[in-house]
């Protein structure tokens, strides 16, 4: 099984060609699993979760990823246990235990990252926001612009500069040629 992650800040896309790229590689007749954002579901019942929720987050998505049959393909991924270090930052993190939470999930983050748990990861900038300049505020989604733009920074520093790694691809193409993109750099054998 080959697992594929998209990483991105909220409103760039990444569901939509996590969702694409999953439909493609079912019309090619391959075993295909999905594994939602899980802390989208967790926002719309429940609200903005606390810092500290981000460990439930990860115990969560880490489960179900673990979960997935073993006979498959290719897993898809949206998110996954890569993201809850991002999302830890927040403008009012002067407080020291966030800081140490801060520090848990960074090293979480790293021996994800290292590990090699994800066999491709796409890293999706934030262009669909700039690109259309729409309402990206969908009930779930309780960033401002700033918020997401300072996320999307932090995504590309880390996964494009960093930690630049030979399984971590930056989509920066525009919209129409996404699922190419990811399509050109999976091994489809």
């Amino acid at each position: 099984m080959k697992k594929i992650l998209f990483v991105g800040a909220p409103s760039s896309g990444k569901t939509t060609l996590a969702n694409d790229l999953f439909v493609e590689l079912k019309k090619k007749n391959l075993k295909v699993e999905m594994i939602p954002e899980l802390v989208r579901n967790e926002i719309q019942l429940n609200g903005i979760p606390e810092l500290w929720e981000q460990y439930r987050f990860y115990i969560l998505q880490n489960s179900y990823e673990n979960a997935l049959p073993k006979n498959i393909d290719y897993a898809i991924v949206d998110s996954g246990t890569l993201m809850m270090f991002f999302y830890c930052f927040r403008k009012e993190n002067d407080n020291p235990r966030y800081r140490l939470l801060m520090q848990d999930m960074f090293k979480i983050f790293l021996d994800d990252f290292y590990s090699k748990k994800y066999d491709y990861i796409f890293y999706v900038p934030v262009r669909r926001v700039l690109e259309r300049n729409e309402d990206f505020k969908d009930g779930t989604r309780f960033q401002d612009l700033e918020d997401i733009m300072t996320l999307d920074s932090h995504l590309y520093l880390h996964f494009v500069k960093l930690h630049n790694r030979k399984n971590v691809f930056h989509v920066n193409c525009d919209l129409k040629e996404r699922l190419n993109f990811v399509l050109n750099h999976i091994d489809l054998n």
